[in-house]
């Protein structure tokens, strides 16, 4: 994205140093020219250019629910994640309630080829498909709601498994 997200991390004393990788040449301009005192880089998910077990934390800001390859992506942050690192992930929320919903009324249009969104989550998959990659939930949170009935989004923690 911009850098904004990354930038707020540095307002952290916790966190002494920040870097962030974007697919698109034309964000990471941005995000340089508007956090000069950042770290940013494009690169892609697939093949994260970053040493094993470099970084103590990770933040996927709505982004997994747009990756093709899931499983390589999370091998791939569990390897540059250190041992006991935190692994913070915001994505859509699909629960029971929303999937009849939208199946009732608005299956054409959530589901449209172009739809940005090619993956879709509950709290029970992002779960399962982390703890495939050592990483476990130590946190899961709703991101916002929908009349308190339902999430919008969810947030979860996961750990990397101390080898």
């Amino acid at each position: 994205g911009d850098g904004f997200f990354a930038n707020q991390l540095t307002r952290f004393k916790a966190v002494s140093e920040v870097a962030g990788i974007d697919v698109s040449e034309k964000a990471v301009e941005l995000a340089r020219g508007e956090f000069p005192h950042l770290q940013f880089q494009e690169g892609s998910l697939d093949d994260i250019p970053f040493e094993n077990n470099s970084f103590d934390s990770i933040a996927m800001v709505e982004v997994i629910e747009h990756l093709v390859d899931i499983d390589g992506t999370l091998q791939d942050l569990a390897r540059i994640l250190k041992p006991g690192g935190l692994l913070l992930i915001t994505t859509s929320d699909f629960n029971w309630l929303k999937r009849i919903i939208i199946g009732m009324f608005y299956f054409e249009k959530y589901f449209y080829p172009t739809n940005p969104h090619i993956r879709f989550f509950t709290k029970t998959t992002l779960a399962e498909v982390l703890s495939t990659h050592g990483l476990q939930v130590v946190k899961y949170s709703w991101n916002g709601s929908y009349l308190g009935l339902m999430p919008k989004g969810q947030m979860v923690l996961a750990e990397k498994k101390q080898s």
